[in-house]
């Protein structure tokens, strides 16, 4: 989006394409929504419970405190998640037919 010039990916090529082919890429079904929620929906949700918890423990600070360590445990939960190799894979996007 905000990159000059073509952008590089690593994909599985199970098609033979050569460098500089024109291909189709996709990623496996459902992984869009999934990566979407763990991307957006988990740390907002995370925030918005560490807020309503700190809240209760120390009211305005406490508020602020909780949604800033909910937000951090998400983005390492998030971080931890995408290091395992099964998760890697799961979201590996791939070729599906030349063009060119």
């Amino acid at each position: 989006m905000f990159c000059h010039g073509p952008k590089t990916y690593c994909v599985e090529n199970p098609v033979g394409a050569a460098i500089g082919d024109r291909v189709v890429v996709a990623i496996a079904s459902g992984e869009l929504r999934r990566s979407a929620n763990l991307a957006y929906i988990l740390p907002l949700t995370a925030t918005i419970a560490g807020a309503a918890l700190g809240m209760v423990l120390g009211e305005d600070i406490g508020a602020m405190a909780g949604g800033v360590v909910g937000l951090l445990g998400a983005f390492l939960y998030i971080r931890r998640r995408m290091q395992q190799p099964a998760a890697q894979l799961a979201v590996r996007p791939y070729i599906v037919s030349r063009l060119s």
